[in-house]
């Protein structure tokens, strides 16, 4: 099994070089990946869980990492987002896409807070993953399927029963702005 800090690593390859001033982390759990981005791209990290708990175990270990001026842990769910149009250069679901209720809602609703130069990834089971919970896990052809409207798919692999999907926004109106 891969450690968070591969999982970081293998996903900063694939970062724009340019500068990343705002993250999202959709399903932050324990905020580790939020941490873990903080802490070397310097960036501003908004972790998002629908589960109170988990934010404010969250909370506690972005206090205890002192990065509390770089990363907010809030209690909201991907298929509703506080967050204005066009906010984060880039957006993370982590190890969360099978728990999404609404996945085609959630992938909308990253589509309109991510910037038209953005960057959407997803790293998640594969569907036959043997993860030794009854969850139900999508195949990287089902995923695609949930983001070809609004996202164009640039990589796509497999580590270690893990999917990795790195895609971009499509053409965004100006509608959004």
């Amino acid at each position: 099994m891969l450690s968070d800090e591969e999982i970081f690593n293998l996903i900063a390859e694939k970062l724009p070089k340019k500068n990343i001033l705002t993250i999202l982390d959709v399903g932050c759990g324990d905020a580790s990946f939020s941490v873990l981005f903080a802490k070397k791209l310097n960036a501003k990290v908004y972790g998002i869980d629908a589960l109170q708990f988990m934010v404010n175990i969250g909370i506690e270990n972005v206090y205890k990492h002192g990065l509390s001026e770089l990363v907010s842990c809030l209690h909201q769910n991907a298929e509703s987002l506080k967050f204005d149009n066009n906010y984060f250069d880039v957006v993370v679901a982590v190890r969360v896409f099978h728990e999404l209720i609404q996945p085609s809602r959630a992938v909308e609703e990253i589509y309109r807070v991510l910037k038209s130069d953005g960057l959407f990834v997803i790293v998640d089971w594969d569907k036959n993953a043997n993860t030794g919970v009854p969850e139900h896990y999508y195949s990287i052809e089902e995923i695609a399927d949930y983001l070809k409207e609004k996202f164009s798919i640039f990589e796509v692999y497999q580590k270690n029963d893990l999917n990795f999907i790195f895609a971009k926004p499509k053409h965004k109106s100006d509608q959004l702005n």
